[in-house]
C-alpha cells in the first residue's frame, strides 16, 4: 500500500474579495513515493489550479469562500483526492492519507492504479504538438475537457468571478530557472503594489521567499524544487499590445517556442514549457499573442533577487499574453480592452550571447485575459 500524506493549513487572510490563502505540504509514509506530483483545485470540476510539487514540498492557492476539491498524483502510484470547505480551515491543519487504488474507468473499461488510465488518454486538442505528458490523461478522466484550460475558463479568458483580488490579466504558471552558479543562498522579492499571487511553489511568504542553490538546484523548506513557479493576477497598464503574432494553435506553439529558444532558455526550461503548454492553450480556430519581455514585466511584476554573497545575477524574463481569436467560427467580442486589434507589428526575436559564468535567472509564464 503506498500512502500520500498532504498537508492543507488554511490561513485567514485580510485580502480582497474575501479570499483566503490555503498552504499545503506534501508528505509520504512510502519510500517509493517520492516523484513530483501534479497538484489540481477545483470547484464543480472546473479545474482553478494545476501544480506540480515535489515530494516534501510546499506550496499555496488563493481561494474564495466555498467548496473545493483538491486531487493529486504522482508516477510513483500514489494519489488523493479530498473535498475542503474554505470556511472550516482556518487555523486548522489537515492531514489526508492516501492509498493507491485499482479501479476501471467508464470511458476506456481500462483498469488504473495510479488515477490514470494505461494507456494515457491524450488531448484532442494537442494535434501533436508535443509527445502527451503523462498526467493528462489522469486529468482527462478527472474533469474531462476542463482540464485542458489553463484555468477556470470563460470564452475567451479566465473566469473573473473564480479567483480573488483585481486586474484583468492572469499570469499562468510562470516559472524560475536559476543557473550559471553552484552555490549561495538567496532571497526573492516581488515589489508590485499591483501584483497579486494566486498560486506560489513552494510557498512564498507575504510576497518573499529565501532559499540555497546546491550544485546548481533549488533548494528550500528542506526540499529540492526543478524551479520556482507561481500564478498571479495583475493589470495590463504597462503591456505593449502593438507587437506580436497571429495564428493558429500549432503556429502559436511554434512562435512562443522559437522565442525561448532565441532567447537561450535552458533546455529544461524549454521542455517544460513544451509539456505543459501542449496540453495548456484553450480551444480556438486561431489567435494573437502579444509578447512581453523584462521591459514590462519589471514593471508589471518587479522582482529583488539577491545572493547572500552578494553575487550579480542577470535576469531574462518572457511572458507571452495570449488572445484567442475566433471560437467555433465566432469573432470573440474583445473591443473593450486594448487588444481588441491584432498586432501591428510581428515581433522580432532578438539574439544575445550568455556571459560565461554568470549567475541567471529565466522565467516564463503565459497568460490570459480575465473576463
Amino acid at each position: 500500500m503506498r500512502n500520500l500524506i498532504i498537508l492543507l493549513v488554511g490561513l485567514f487572510a485580510s485580502l480582497t474579495s474575501q479570499a483566503e490563502i490555503i498552504e499545503f505540504k506534501l508528505q509520504t509514509e512510502d519510500q517509493a513515493c517520492k516523484g513530483l506530483s501534479q497538484v489540481v483545485v477545483s470547484q464543480d470540476k472546473m479545474v482553478l489550479y494545476h501544480l506540480e510539487v515535489p515530494m516534501y514540498g510546499t506550496g499555496q492557492v488563493h481561494l474564495l469562500t466555498g467548496n473545493y476539491q483538491i486531487d493529486a498524483v504522482n508516477k510513483e502510484g500514489c494519489a488523493f483526492q479530498d473535498v475542503i470547505q474554505i470556511s472550516d480551515l482556518p487555523n486548522k491543519l489537515i492531514n489526508v492519507n492516501l492509498a493507491k487504488s485499482v479501479r476501471k474507468t467508464a470511458s476506456t473499461d481500462m483498469e488504473t492504479s495510479m488515477g490514470y488510465a494505461k494507456p494515457a488518454v491524450f488531448n484532442p486538442m494537442s494535434y501533436n504538438l508535443w509527445p502527451s505528458p503523462w498526467w493528462g490523461g489522469w486529468g482527462y478522466q478527472q474533469f474531462n475537457q476542463n482540464f485542458y484550460n489553463p484555468c477556470g475558463w470563460s470564452m475567451y479568458g479566465c473566469g473573473g468571478n473564480y479567483y480573488p483580488h483585481g486586474g484583468n490579466i492572469a499570469m499562468g504558471k510562470p516559472n524560475i530557472y536559476l543557473t550559471g552558479k553552484d552555490e549561495g543562498k538567496f532571497k526573492l522579492k516581488f515589489t508590485g503594489n499591483s501584483f497579486n499571487f494566486l498560486a506560489t511553489v513552494p510557498s512564498f511568504k507575504e510576497k518573499e521567499i529565501t532559499g540555497e542553490l546546491r550544485k546548481g538546484s533549488i533548494y528550500s523548506d528542506n526540499t529540492w524544487y526543478p524551479y520556482l513557479f507561481y500564478d498571479a493576477r495583475v493589470s495590463d497598464e504597462h503591456f505593449q499590445s502593438t507587437q506580436g503574432f497571429c495564428g493558429t494553435r500549432k503556429e502559436i506553439f511554434k512562435f512562443m517556442m522559437e522565442g525561448l529558444a532565441k532567447y537561450e532558455f535552458p533546455n529544461q526550461a524549454r521542455t517544460d514549457f513544451a509539456e505543459y503548454w501542449s496540453v495548456k492553450i484553450p480551444e480556438a480556430l486561431k489567435y494573437c499573442v502579444y509578447p512581453q519581455a523584462s521591459a514590462q514585466l519589471d514593471k508589471v511584476a518587479p522582482l529583488e533577487f539577491t545572493f547572500d554573497d552578494k553575487s550579480q545575477i542577470q535576469t531574462e524574463r518572457l511572458f507571452y499574453l495570449v488572445i484567442p481569436q475566433d471560437y467555433k467560427g465566432k469573432r470573440i467580442p474583445t473591443k473593450e480592452h486594448r487588444f481588441s486589434d491584432k498586432p501591428k507589428n510581428q515581433w522580432k526575436h532578438y539574439s544575445r550571447t550568455v556571459a560565461p559564468k554568470m549567475p541567471y535567472l529565466y522565467e516564463w509564464g503565459v497568460g490570459f485575459m480575465f473576463e
